[in-house]
């Protein structure tokens, strides 16, 4: 927790100094990043037949979680992160 208080602390520190319009344009930029990449993301998914079966990915990671060994659990998250990054949350 600290570390990311220090980390956005030294990124506060270029905006010191800068002009209400400068601040005003990166606090834009900010807000609406979020809504661009949420937009590009679901342009990306496709259509709705092409999403994957969830009830399929939830037997087998539950099969892993409840009863896989260390290898199989990291399989499984290393394809949960994966579909995250495509899907969204």
């Amino acid at each position: 927790m600290l570390l990311s208080y220090g980390l956005l602390g030294l990124v506060l520190l270029v905006f010191r100094r800068r002009s209400n319009k400068v601040l005003l344009a990166t606090a834009a930029v900010a807000l609406l990043l979020p809504i661009a990449v949420g937009v590009m993301r679901l342009a990306r998914a496709g259509r709705p037949d092409r999403m994957p079966d969830f009830r399929k990915l939830h037997k087998v990671a539950l099969q892993a979680y409840s009863q896989g060994s260390y290898l199989e659990v990291a399989r499984i998250r290393a394809s949960e992160v994966g579909f995250y990054v495509n899907y969204g949350n």
